[in-house]
């Protein structure tokens, strides 16, 4: 992930994130993520930005454990597979 590419964007999805480098994560780039410190952005050819990141993040995952202190900035939305919903699914593409 490079944090130039998050330039002119709202948000910044993560899509399928396995566990493991989440475990190492350091809490220092928590602090950047969450915009508390400012961060140097760069772009190919161009002149780096200082400011802060003022984005929302969006994290797809199955069964992925955050560290408490990540779970400070977070809110978990599960989505349940709905039976009914599978069903539509299934006669509509029969």
């Amino acid at each position: 992930f490079q944090l130039g590419m998050a330039m002119g964007h709202q948000f910044v999805v993560f899509d399928d994130v396995r566990d493991i480098g989440i475990k190492n994560f350091d809490d220092n780039m928590r602090d950047y993520l969450d915009g508390h410190h400012e961060i140097i952005l760069e772009r190919r050819s161009r002149d780096p930005v200082t400011k802060y990141f003022p984005l929302g993040i969006i994290i797809s995952s199955n069964n992925l454990s955050f560290p408490e202190a990540l779970m400070i900035g977070i809110k978990c939305i599960n989505l349940i597979p709905q039976q009914s919903f599978y069903r539509a699914c299934k006669d509509y593409f029969e």
